[in-house]
């Protein structure tokens, strides 16, 4: 008869959901253009051109208008920068040779963290779920016509702590969890449906020890690019290539760690 008058214990679960993206691009690129204007013995002119083009623009900058018109025109690109920093350089004498020269190099780092801790209390071996987010909406065209749908982008954590010992001698006792942690979020990405949903979610099943915290999920992603664009056969030589090519780095880091940490209510 004591059995049937124990009080059910409570359990307090909290999660908390590290996501951390970092995003680091740098360009390196160059502009340079040549002109030559030489009149010969017999009167007739010689011109090499691969910057400037006479007439309205050709008179205005040296570095705005006529930039298309260089002979190797290879700036560097950093996207999220609305303008790249560059330092040029003009050579030459009126009327005659003009070198044109530009060398342009951007950065960028961005970095983003969030952390979601979501907190809640139930019944041991009953089920609890809290969640927050919002039903993004999406279009589809059928026979029936146009229907809406609408999908969750939603923090929510979803678990069912069991207690696997109620021996009141035992200092640490033991809860077994079954849990479901998820962080979906509008993605970047849209069409004429809707946006992409990010989907982060982990569905296990551990022991954890009262009060001890423990990372039940993680995922680590690296994207890594280099491009890389110029003239060919010129821009493969040492030293002398980086006149006639542009380089791009980019790095994309994500990372996404799940912690929980499971507490027995002392009463």
């Amino acid at each position: 008869m004591e059995g049937l008058d124990l009080e059910v214990p409570q359990v307090q679960i909290e999660s908390r959901i590290v996501q951390a993206d970092t995003t680091y691009i740098r360009s390196l690129g160059i502009q340079w253009g040549y002109a030559n204007l030489n009149t010969l013995a017999s009167g007739k002119v010689v011109n090499l051109r691969g910057q400037g083009g006479g007439g309205s623009t050709g008179a205005q900058d040296a570095f705005g208008s006529q930039t298309s018109q260089f002979l190797v025109n290879l700036p560097a690109t950093v996207t999220g920068l609305s303008s790249v920093p560059a330092v040029g350089l003009t050579f030459g004498t009126l009327g005659a040779d003009v070198l044109d020269l530009r060398l342009s190099a951007g950065e960028l780092l961005n970095l983003a963290k969030v952390i979601a801790a979501p907190k809640i209390i139930t019944l041991d071996k009953r089920e609890a779920r809290i969640e927050q987010g919002e039903s993004i909406p999406f279009q589809t065209i059928s026979l029936q016509g146009t229907q809406t749908t609408f999908v969750d982008a939603n923090l929510t954590l979803q678990v069912t702590p069991q207690i696997t010992s109620r021996d009141p001698k035992e200092t640490s006792k033991q809860i077994l969890l079954r849990v479901r942690a998820t962080r979906n979020a509008v993605g970047t990405r849209s069409n004429p449906a809707g946006p992409s949903i990010d989907k982060r979610e982990a569905t296990t099943q551990v022991l954890v020890r009262d009060g001890e915290t423990m990372v039940i999920g993680g995922i680590f992603v690296d994207n890594q690019t280099n491009f890389s664009q110029g003239v060919p056969w010129l821009s493969r030589i040492p030293v002398i290539g980086w006149f006639f090519k542009s380089k791009t780095e980019s790095i994309n880091k994500q990372e996404l760690l799940i912690f929980l940490t499971p507490t027995i209510i002392k009463t």
